[in-house]
């Protein structure tokens, strides 16, 4: 049965949790919108994010701060050089 085989299951080990996705956001900034001006945004509208060229991007996952970092470039794609993390202890 269902029930069974979910019993019967191994748990996940050190090694499978290693290797397990998880999606990590990195936010440059955001921006208030009335409403008018967000229905009216068309192609090539710009927006000012309030955020410097080198300010601080804050590094997100699954609505949790994990710490901040600065957009640097890399082999011309663009990256993040992490300065700070919230749990210093996870490295």
């Amino acid at each position: 049965t269902a029930m069974h085989n979910a019993a019967s299951a191994e748990p996940f080990g050190p090694t499978e949790l290693d290797q397990l996705p998880i999606q990590v956001s990195f936010e440059v900034g955001r921006q208030t919108l009335d409403w008018h001006t967000l229905t009216s945004l068309q192609p090539g509208a710009l927006i000012d994010l309030g955020t410097p060229l080198d300010g601080e991007v804050r590094i997100i996952s699954n609505g949790h701060s994990l710490g901040t970092g600065r957009l640097v470039e890399i082999q011309g794609r663009l990256g993040v050089r992490v300065e700070r993390l919230d749990n210093e202890s996870q490295s």
